[in-house]
């Protein structure tokens, strides 16, 4: 057989079994990726009533209540984040505005014991998923969920989770330098920096802790404020990015954008990790980015990124315009925005009839309709929240 011949064999060979790979790891994710079992019963009815975002709520958390599994979580699949997804829903219950009690219902009682067996010797909570575990970011969501628990007997799991979340924050000087990415020392990103530092908000970390100064150099580099951030490429919107790690003047993002770009989702989270950590709201970097909410206030879409992760999104808006403490957006045409109100008109309006709330778009999961009900019942619960107190203070 010739040289050439055998190159070809070898070759071909070496391309049947990396198809094989292939089809097999496919195959794999088809069975394994994050699903749910048929539910064995239909949400509730809800008795409508005249507090239509409250009756939006009910209807959410009708839904999610039935998509409950076996073991106490609200997903099934062997590369399903289990602690998160179970921590987004119960988080939901407890932060609506009927205040979902743990005591009063065995079934949080079950999720929040599912969550808590997954914690880790090293006080992390998250599921051993093969290549990726999404430590940090399965660790904070459930972190914040356990906090707003307030139960004590939940007090030294918060506080192993806690010291797990501050380990992994980088600390060696440079562009990544006091940010988190999804664990085990990752890239850091402003995303799972924001929700990492909302969960050690909630567990109740010092204000003088280091871990806050640490953070503002990171979220610094993600914002397109020249004055502040010492990278090449940053801009003067006052906008965010999502990660400055690597990136070059010029370079273009996947979806033809320059990377460099702000846009929706990292701006509002931009804006309240400042928030977490403890910088001022008069501090000229907040007011920046207030600045570019106001000029590109949109429920509509995701700004720059269109339905991409929309529903997130959502969920961000509300988190930070409510910590903010503004209840309404002026825009550069003058109109006054009342933020909330937009926020739950756009829901209700996008509710499917059986409860729940999904994105066509399924870009980071948002496919699936258990996670996403769940960001939005809390989305909409803190829009119900703020609506009530302006209306109690007369506005």
């Amino acid at each position: 057989m010739s040289k050439k011949k055998t190159i070809l064999k070898v070759l071909g060979i070496v391309f049947a079994v990396l198809l094989v790979l292939a089809l097999a790891g496919y195959a794999y994710y088809k069975l394994e990726k994050p699903g749910h079992s048929t539910p064995t019963s239909q949400p509730q009815v809800v008795a409508p009533s005249t507090d239509q975002t409250l009756d939006s709520i009910r209807r959410g958390l009708g839904f999610l209540k039935v998509h409950q599994e076996a073991d106490g979580n609200f997903v099934t699949g062997k590369l399903a984040p289990k602690p998160a997804f179970t921590a987004l829903v119960v988080d939901a219950f407890i932060g609506s505005p009927d205040k979902y009690k743990i005591a009063e219902h065995p079934f949080l009682q079950k999720a929040l014991a599912a969550i808590v067996s997954e914690q880790k010797e090293n006080g992390g909570i998250y599921s051993p998923i093969p290549v990726m575990s999404f430590s940090s970011y399965s660790t904070a969501i459930a972190l914040t969920a356990l906090a707003h628990a307030h139960d004590e007997k939940y007090a030294p799991v918060i506080a192993r989770a806690t010291q797990f979340l501050k380990k992994d924050q980088h600390t060696a000087p440079g562009v990544s330098q006091g940010g988190f990415g999804y664990g085990d020392g990752s890239r850091p990103d402003l995303n799972n920096t924001c929700s990492i530092l909302d969960a050690l908000k909630e567990a109740g970390v010092p204000e003088d802790d280091p871990v806050w100064q640490n953070a503002t150099a990171f979220i610094n580099r993600c914002q397109n404020r020249s004055e502040t951030n010492d990278q090449e490429w940053a801009g003067e919107d006052g906008g965010f990015i999502y990660c400055p790690v690597g990136l070059e003047k010029g370079k273009v993002g996947r979806d033809g954008r320059p990377a460099s770009a702000s846009y929706g989702t990292m701006s509002y989270a931009g804006l309240v990790s400042f928030l977490y950590s403890n910088v001022d709201k008069t501090d000229p970097r907040v007011q920046s980015a207030f600045k570019w909410i106001s000029a590109n206030y949109d429920l509509s879409e995701n700004v720059g990124k269109k339905d991409m992760g929309l529903f997130y999104y959502y969920r961000i808006v509300a988190k930070a315009l409510s910590r903010y403490g503004v209840r309404y957006i002026v825009t550069p045409d003058g109109i006054s925005h009342d933020w909330a109100k937009d926020l739950s008109d756009r829901l209700q309006a996008l509710q499917k009839p059986d409860g729940r709330w999904v994105n066509a778009n399924s870009a980071f999961l948002e496919d699936d309709a258990v996670m996403v009900t769940a960001y939005v019942v809390r989305t909409l619960s803190i829009c119900h929240e703020v609506m009530n107190m302006s209306a109690k203070a007369g506005e």
